[in-house]
């Protein structure tokens, strides 16, 4: 197992986010990882690289433990994340934001070899015409892979990808699939917060769903869409799983 999460429960006062939640995740492998807003997701995401200190429970990656590092000794060891958010650092160009990534990343690159790396995965991504623009004259599907980028600048074993294609068109949303399934045949592992379920449900080997902090259900695609649990708690009709967004 590349990643195995055993029992961690984050908790925020008298909020208990997370309770006891457990996975193990294969070397290679796409786990989709779904639920209601608020389902505790993010939340998961950020115990597992640092973000927030887990209350209970323990973290390994690549048969160490993590739990309680800060996040740039986890990013050291190989594991990356993108954010729901985007927030590039809008007065820099699209060259040095990836630049940065690849600097703090795994392989700590002196300033020669993070651009050179910056360079190879903007062309990856398809952002290279962009390289010397500022950051932040990207639209949404630009800074969405510019994101990626920065991410896959470190050189990561594990990626955590949160809902990177939230907001894009259906045709930038199937760009951005293939463009992860590119990611995953390099040898990156990857775990996606998604809420485009007819995406989530092609791309992952593996989903695992979240509701109210818990697991309610882990599967392949086939069988959680089946789960009355999870019909019940977040998919509600399962025949529109397979749909495009926006059809009826």
């Amino acid at each position: 197992m590349i990643l195995d999460v055993e029992q961690v429960t984050m908790r925020f006062g008298g909020l208990t986010a997370v309770k006891e939640v457990s996975f193990g995740l294969r070397e290679g492998e796409i786990l989709g990882l779904i639920g209601p807003n608020g389902a505790g997701k993010t939340t998961l995401f950020n115990g597992i690289n640092g973000v927030y200190p887990v209350t209970g429970g323990s973290v390994v990656f690549r048969g160490g433990a993590i739990t309680g590092l800060p996040t740039w000794r986890i990013a050291r060891l190989g594991l990356a994340r993108t954010h729901q958010i985007v927030r590039p650092l809008a007065e820099l160009t699209v060259r040095e934001n990836v630049v940065a990534g690849a600097c703090f990343g795994r392989e700590r690159l002196g300033l020669r070899d993070a651009v050179r790396v910056a360079d190879e995965v903007l062309d990856r991504v398809e952002l290279a015409s962009k390289a010397d623009l500022p950051a932040g004259k990207l639209n949404l599907a630009q800074k969405k892979r510019l994101e990626l980028a920065r991410a896959l600048a470190a050189r990561p074993y594990l990626l955590l990808l949160d809902e990177v294609l939230a907001g894009l068109n259906p045709s930038e949303v199937s760009t951005m699939l293939d463009t992860l399934r590119e990611v995953r045949s390099r040898g990156v592992t990857l775990i996606l917060i998604e809420h485009i379920m007819h995406a989530v449900m092609s791309l992952s080997d593996r989903v695992l769903v979240l509701h109210c902090g818990e697991r309610i259900a882990e599967g392949t695609p086939e069988q959680v869409t089946k789960d009355p649990r999870v019909v019940e708690a977040y998919l509600g009709d399962p025949s529109s799983v397979g749909r495009a967004p926006g059809e009826a």
